[in-house]
């Protein structure tokens, strides 16, 4: 099994991790595809978060509802 940690981040940093997410993706899941997809495109990670800042809210479900 792989060694796990915890990293202390924002209500509003997870809340966009959150966002970020699929149905069944867990938060490790979510960042190693967020890293991957930065190490292959540096200005694409920062397209995607200007887009989800834009987007209203209600428009997302939270990964603890899925």
């Amino acid at each position: 099994m792989m060694k796990r940690t915890t990293i202390a981040v924002s209500p509003e940093v997870k809340a966009k991790i959150e966002r970020l997410g699929r149905k069944g993706e867990s938060y490790d899941d979510i960042l190693r595809r967020l890293l991957s997809i930065s190490e292959e495109e540096p200005k694409l990670i920062d397209e995607v978060c200007r887009r989800i800042e834009k987007t209203p809210r209600k428009e997302y479900v939270r990964l603890e509802d899925l």
